[in-house]
C-alpha cells in the first residue's frame, strides 16, 4: 500500500481551526501523523444537531445565515487547495472506522489537499437520520458560512429511498444551485449514491436523477455504482452490518474517487 500523502498546515487551515475547533476530525488528522490522529471510533450519528425542540430557532437562524454572502477564499498562493466533503455515515465513518480514516479524509490525504467534512449517518438530501437534518440542513450549517473552498464534493442517495426520485432531484438541484451562488468559483462534483455489493433498482433510479441534475446544473457526477468494489472476500471490503466499508474498502474508495478528482 502506497503511503498517504499529508500537506502542510497552511495559513487557511490554521485559520479554519481557530475558528472553528470542531471543524472536523479528519482536518486535524490531515497535518499529524497517524500516532497524533484521534483513534476513537465515530458513531453513524456523529455530528447530530441540536434536539428538535430547538428547530425553529435553528432555522430562523439558517434564513439569516442563507441573506448573508459567504466570505472569499483567502488561500494563500500555493497553499494546498481546500476540499469540503458533504454527505452520510460513508463519508464521516461509521462503526469501528474513525472520520479521519473515512474515503473523504483518505482521498484528501492522497490528493495532498486540506479536507472539511461536513453531514452524518443516516442522512440524505430528503432523509434527516439520527442528525434531525437533510445535506441542505448541514450544508448551512456546516459549510455555507465558510470561506469558498477549492472543490465541494456532494456524496450521497443512499438514505433516500423512501421518496420519490423526483423530490430527490428538486433537493439536489436545490443545493447545488445554493452551493453555487455562494461560491462561483468553486468545483462542484456530485457523487452518486454508494452501494458495495447488490445494489437495489430504485438506488439506480436515484443515481440515474443526481446525474440529470448535476449534467443540467453543469456541475461534475461521479458514479460509484458503475464500479464492481467487492471482487473476493466481501468481510474484506464490507463490515458485518453488510452495508458500510470496512478501512480497507475506505481506502478503496479514497483511491477511486482522489483518481477521479485528479482527472
Amino acid at each position: 500500500m502506497r503511503d498517504l500523502v499529508r500537506s502542510p498546515l497552511t495559513a487557511s487551515a490554521a485559520l479554519f481551526l481557530a475558528i472553528c475547533p470542531v471543524i472536523s476530525a479528519c482536518t486535524a488528522s490531515a497535518i499529524a501523523p497517524p500516532s497524533q490522529a484521534p483513534g476513537h471510533p465515530v458513531a453513524a450519528s456523529r455530528g447530530a444537531g441540536p434536539p428538535r425542540a430547538v428547530t425553529s430557532e435553528r432555522s430562523s437562524a439558517s434564513s439569516t445565515r442563507r441573506s448573508l454572502p459567504a466570505p472569499p477564499s483567502r488561500r494563500e498562493p500555493g497553499a494546498a487547495p481546500v476540499m469540503m466533503v458533504l454527505g452520510d455515515s460513508f463519508t464521516v465513518g461509521s462503526g469501528p472506522v474513525p472520520a479521519w480514516r473515512a474515503y473523504a479524509c483518505q482521498a484528501a490525504r492522497l490528493l495532498g489537499w486540506q479536507p472539511v467534512v461536513a453531514g452524518a449517518g443516516g442522512t440524505g438530501y430528503l432523509n434527516r437520520g439520527r442528525a434531525g437534518r437533510t445535506f441542505q440542513q448541514s450544508y448551512e450549517e456546516e459549510l455555507a458560512w465558510r470561506p469558498a473552498p477549492d472543490v465541494l464534493v456532494v456524496s450521497g442517495g443512499h438514505n433516500d429511498q423512501r421518496w420519490s426520485t423526483a423530490q430527490v432531484g428538486r433537493a439536489a438541484t436545490r443545493l447545488v444551485r445554493e452551493a453555487r451562488a455562494g461560491w462561483p468559483a468553486t468545483r462542484i462534483v456530485v457523487v452518486g449514491p454508494l452501494w458495495l455489493e447488490a445494489v437495489p433498482d430504485k438506488a439506480l433510479r436515484i443515481r440515474d436523477t443526481l446525474a440529470a441534475v448535476a449534467r443540467r446544473e453543469g456541475v461534475e457526477f461521479l458514479d460509484p455504482l458503475r464500479r464492481r468494489w467487492v471482487t473476493g472476500d466481501p468481510s474484506a471490503v464490507v463490515l458485518p452490518d453488510g452495508v458500510h466499508p470496512t478501512s480497507a474498502g475506505h481506502l478503496m474508495l479514497a483511491r477511486w474517487l482522489a483518481r477521479s478528482l485528479r482527472s
